[in-house]
């Protein structure tokens, strides 16, 4: 089999991938508010999620050899405590607006992706 037809996609590519992906579906959530059609933009978020967490390990990874379990360690830590805060900031912030969640996580999915860009 020829390896001509193997194209090896960068760890930072599938992080704008990703990065796009959760911009549009929430952009979409944003423009054409729905309930049922939440369902379908949280398919493109959740997929974004999970190409971007295993992206971040791997770039932490890289950074201290020596410290390497100490780094892995604190940033799971602090992934959690993101989820875990996450659950609790949104369930507040709909009561001042349902949409208000979505307006957040896309501004801030937004702001990755310009710092993502910066970055190289």
């Amino acid at each position: 089999p020829s390896h001509d037809m193997v194209r090896v996609v960068s760890a930072q590519q599938w992080v704008r991938f990703a990065l796009y992906l959760g911009v549009v579906a929430f952009a979409a959530n944003i423009i054409f508010p729905s309930l049922w059609l939440f369902s379908v933009y949280a398919v493109p978020i959740v997929l974004a999620v999970d190409i971007l967490y295993p992206c971040l390990i791997a770039r932490l990874s890289d950074l201290s050899e020596a410290h390497h379990g100490f780094v892995i360690g604190v940033a799971g830590t602090l992934l959690s405590f993101a989820f875990a805060l996450n659950g609790f900031l949104s369930s507040l912030m709909i009561y001042v607006d349902y949409r208000l969640p979505c307006l957040v996580a896309g501004f801030c999915w937004i702001v990755a992706l310009f710092f993502a860009k910066i970055r190289h």
